[in-house]
Order: structure tokens, then C-alpha cells, then sequence
């Protein structure tokens, strides 16, 4: 029997995922494959839908670490350093496109879904972070026990931009980024106090499909 290191089973699950369409038919079956012993499997992961969990939070990981090497995203006003998250999950998901537009329940379904779970108490956690500094600082406006679901808000508002980029057929998904400049502004004039203005150009972008942006 041979040894696999986490990242190596992982990418054989992934492989044999997208080449198949479904997972394999047992774990049994998955480890006589790949000519491991099963404890091997269950040392990194109870289960399948566990490891796809572990897929989901390690690409938040990716991302968080990406932020936190960049010497200026600390600098940021709170709304750059959310759409520096967007921006930067989408470019480290590329990777795993394959992987999400398989798995990805979509939008509304995927607040719900049981192997984001990991990812959105880690997202929820990070958003926040962010909220408390925005409250300091003034970017959030303070509004009693509703500021405590800003981090549940914004989680839908991440879950709809990750289904917004895989229906996304424009060049560089220059459209997906229209729409993370334009739901970030929108969500924190909504949180602060400029909501108006926001909505409208946030509408517009919707609805003119075909206009330019």
C-alpha cells in the first residue's frame, strides 16, 4: 500500500469527480483504486461531502491568505477590502471552476447548502471583522440588533455573485466584475446611509443586460 499526502487524495477525488459527474460508489471502492488503505481516507475526511467541504473552505483560505500578503489591503477603506475578497475569491476559484459549476447549487439554494457550511461560518466570521472595523470607523452605520445580520446579508450577496459568475459569458467575466463593484457599493451605502443612488445603478446594471457597463 502506498501513502497520499490530504492534497493528493483530494485531487483524485476531484479528478475522478469531474471525469465521472459523481462521486465514486464507495470510499471502499475510491481507496482499493487508488491502492490505499481506507484509514487513510477517513485520517483526512469522514466522508465525501466532508472532503468537498474541505474543497469550499480551503479556497476561502486561499483567498484570506492572498489578502493578508498584500501589504496594502490593510489599508483599505472596509468595502475595498470586501470587494479585494470578491475579486480575489473569484480569481483563486478559477482553479476549481469546474468543481464549483458541478457542485454549486445556485442562488437562492446554496445559502442553505450543507457543504458550504464550513465556508460560510468562515466568510461570516471574516464579514464580521469587517463590520466591527466599519462601525469604528464610521463606513457602517450603527442600527442596533440589525447590525448583527449584516454578515448573514452579505454571505447572500456572495453566494448570488458566485452564481452570477458561472452563468457569466462575457469576455474575462467583465461583467462579474461590474457586478462586485456595483453590489459592494450598494451593500455598504445600504449599511451606511446612501442607499439610493446605489440601488438605481445596481438596477440599471441588471437589467441592461446588453448595455454597456
Amino acid at each position: 500500500m502506498k501513502d497520499l499526502s490530504k492534497d493528493e487524495l483530494v485531487e483524485a477525488y476531484l479528478s475522478h469527480l469531474l471525469e465521472h459527474g459523481k462521486s465514486p460508489a464507495s470510499i471502499y471502492r475510491f481507496c482499493k483504486d487508488l491502492g490505499i488503505e481506507e484509514r487513510q481516507f477517513y485520517d483526512c475526511a469522514p466522508s465525501f461531502k466532508a472532503l468537498e467541504g474541505g474543497v469550499w473552505k480551503g479556497l476561502f483560505e486561499q483567498t484570506h491568505q492572498a489578502l493578508e500578503a498584500d501589504d496594502d489591503y490593510k489599508d483599505y477603506a472596509v468595502r475595498q477590502k470586501l470587494a479585494a475578497f470578491y475579486f480575489t475569491f473569484l480569481e483563486v476559484a478559477l482553479n476549481q471552476r469546474s468543481f464549483i459549476s458541478l457542485r454549486f447549487p445556485g442562488f437562492p439554494q446554496g445559502l442553505a447548502c450543507p457543504s458550504l457550511k464550513g465556508l460560510r461560518e468562515a466568510f461570516e466570521s471574516y464579514v464580521q471583522r469587517l463590520v466591527h472595523e466599519g462601525l469604528e470607523n464610521g463606513e457602517v452605520a450603527k442600527r442596533g440588533k440589525l447590525s448583527e445580520a449584516y454578515s448573514k446579508a452579505f454571505f447572500a450577496q456572495w453566494v448570488f455573485v458566485i452564481d452570477f459568475w458561472l452563468k457569466d459569458e462575457s469576455e474575462q467575466f467583465s461583467r462579474t466584475d461590474a457586478l462586485v463593484d456595483k453590489s459592494v457599493a450598494l451593500a455598504f451605502d445600504a449599511v451606511g446611509s446612501q442607499v439610493i443612488d446605489s440601488a438605481f445603478d445596481m438596477l440599471r446594471f441588471l437589467v441592461g443586460r446588453n448595455t454597456t457597463v
